[in-house]
């Protein structure tokens, strides 16, 4: 797409982090060739991203009801069954978007849930209970004037979402300055 198109009508979201369901993995099929959808060179071999089917059923149904819903994931090389990915749920949510209701009207398949990120959380749990982080992030302080409209929790919990996205993907750890946390650093010392 060129760039005078892109900014005539450009892209508007749908669904933001925050509408981001919970799934526990049932079943995962890599797509190959044809099926791929022209991404083939992502499901045959490449070593990023793995266009993948999958059936999954959300976490708070999970032992409750039967649902299972069918989706598409770029994950397909990290997914297993029996793994948690947070998906957007697509069969549930009430679009109200142009685009969309174009393309199911002219017939075109969206999948029930698109699974966008794997979830560690029981990873995260087990770390959690042995220690802190090892590093921390510096912050530029915040001057008396800025702080109008302000919701302190949001903030820690997108904090807390970014320190967990830095700790799970190693090409942006690689890419963001981390210094050493001296107060977990004695913590552990004292542990031990």
């Amino acid at each position: 797409m060129e760039a005078p198109v892109y900014w005539r009508t450009p892209f508007t979201a749908m669904m933001s982090s925050r509408q981001l369901v919970e799934y526990v993995v049932l079943d995962v099929e890599p797509l190959h060739g044809a099926a791929a959808g022209g991404y083939g060179a992502f499901a045959q071999g490449g070593t990023k991203w793995c266009l993948a089917e999958v059936q999954v059923a959300r976490k708070s149904d999970f032992g409750r009801n039967d649902t299972v819903y069918f989706g598409k994931t770029h994950l397909g090389h990290i997914l297993h069954p029996g793994d948690s990915a947070l998906g957007y749920d697509l069969a549930n949510a009430n679009n109200v978007n142009m685009d969309y209701e174009a393309h199911v009207t002219r017939g075109g398949a969206v999948p029930d849930v698109i699974l966008v990120r794997k979830s560690y959380e029981e990873k995260r749990k087990k770390t959690r209970a042995r220690h802190n982080r090892a590093w921390k992030l510096k912050h530029l302080p915040i001057e008396a004037g800025e702080d109008r409209g302000r919701n302190e929790a949001a903030e820690a919990a997108d904090r807390e979402r970014f320190m967990e996205e830095l700790e799970e993907d190693a090409d942006m750890r690689a890419r963001v300055a981390l210094f050493k946390n001296t107060a977990a650093a004695a913590a552990a010392a004292a542990a031990a």
